[in-house]
């Protein structure tokens, strides 16, 4: 990285030879990839994010990725305030968002501070979860 060259996380064994307790959780990946390559202070945190999601578009050619206008909406939403928290809870509960319609949640939300978050959740949320 220090050279410019893009490195990311990422796995694609589950429950395999390679790594018989993977689970396909990219979050886990970026767990063992920080103890592994020594990343744990709040910057290498960071850093290690931006391996999971950013580096590997980049990486795979990916165009409109990212947050702007006109660009799809596919996201996932993880239980915890900060990049620390993240990985030190290790949150179960997710809400994966992908070509117009929730695709899973891990449980029901605890509630959303935000009134556009609730309404939306109220729209679209429950359906098919």
């Amino acid at each position: 990285m220090a050279a410019g060259i893009p490195v990311a996380a990422a796995s694609d064994n589950v429950h395999d030879p390679f790594h018989p307790f993977g689970r396909g959780d990219l979050l886990q990946i970026g767990l063992i990839t920080a103890y592994g390559a020594h990343m744990g202070s709040p910057a290498d945190l960071r850093t290690l994010l931006r391996m999971m999601t950013v580096v590997p578009a980049g990486i795979l050619g990916l165009r409109d990725y990212g947050i702007a206008a006109g660009h799809t909406a596919d996201f996932v939403i993880l239980d915890a305030g900060t990049p620390d928290e993240l990985f030190t809870m290790m949150p179960d509960r997710r809400w994966i968002y992908r070509g117009g319609a929730w695709l899973k949640t891990a449980a029901p939300p605890a509630g959303w501070e935000l009134p556009e978050l609730a309404a939306e959740w109220a729209r679209y949320g429950s359906h098919g979860l």
